[in-house]
C-alpha cells in the first residue's frame, strides 16, 4: 500500500511519456501478478470476490478508492456492477410485510447514521425517501448477469441479496 501511495504522488507530477509507461506495469489480480490487459476495477467487493473467478480483477490490498488515479495510467478498465441484471426477475414475489419492515429499517439506519456518522449519511448514492420507497421482493436464488467486457457472454454470479436501484426494488 505504501509504494501505491508513493506511485500516486510521483504520478502528480508525472509527464504524460512517463504515464504511458506504467501500463506495462503488473497488478495484483488476487492470486497473481500480470502485465496483461485487461484487468478490470470494481468498487464492491462482494461482486469482486465473485467475479475474480471469471476475469482478472484488480486487487490493490485495500478500497480502490484511494487509488482511483492509477486506473487509466495502469491500463485499467472500470466495471459498473449496477449495470448487472437479475436473471428470473419476473420469478420474484412482492411483500408487502417486507417492504415495510425495510422502509422502517432505513428509517433507523438514517437516524443512526445522523447521529454517529454523518458523513456517511449525506453520501448515501440514493435519497433516503426513494429508498424506503423500494420494493422487496423474493426469489430462490439471485443469479446476476453482467455483459462480459472481455466480448464474450454473459458473466453470472449469485449473491444473496441485490439493491436494483433502476427497479428501486431489493432482492
Amino acid at each position: 500500500l505504501q509504494t501505491m501511495r508513493e506511485c500516486l504522488s510521483s504520478l502528480a507530477d508525472a509527464p504524460r511519456d512517463q504515464l504511458r509507461t506504467i501500463k506495462k506495469l503488473p497488478v495484483w489480480v488476487g492470486d497473481r501478478w500480470t502485465r496483461e490487459r485487461p484487468v478490470y476495477v470494481l468498487n464492491n467487493p462482494l461482486a469482486e470476490e465473485k467475479l475474480a473467478k471469471s476475469i482478472p480483477i484488480w486487487a490493490p490490498g485495500g478500497p480502490t478508492r484511494p487509488y482511483e488515479s492509477l486506473i487509466e495510467p495502469l491500463g485499467l478498465k472500470q466495471l459498473d456492477i449496477t449495470d448487472a441484471r437479475l436473471v428470473r426477475a419476473n420469478d420474484a414475489v412482492a411483500s408487502e410485510n417486507l417492504s415495510a419492515v425495510f422502509a422502517s429499517a432505513v428509517d433507523n439506519l438514517q437516524a443512526d447514521l445522523a447521529t454517529g456518522d454523518p458523513e456517511t449519511q449525506s453520501a448515501l448514492l440514493v435519497s433516503w425517501d426513494d429508498l424506503r420507497g423500494f420494493e422487496v421482493r423474493l426469489i430462490g436464488s439471485i443469479e446476476l448477469e453482467l455483459e462480459n467486457p472481455s466480448g464474450a457472454t454473459f458473466i453470472r454470479f449469485e449473491t444473496r441479496a441485490w439493491l436494483d436501484t433502476g427497479a428501486r426494488t431489493l432482492y
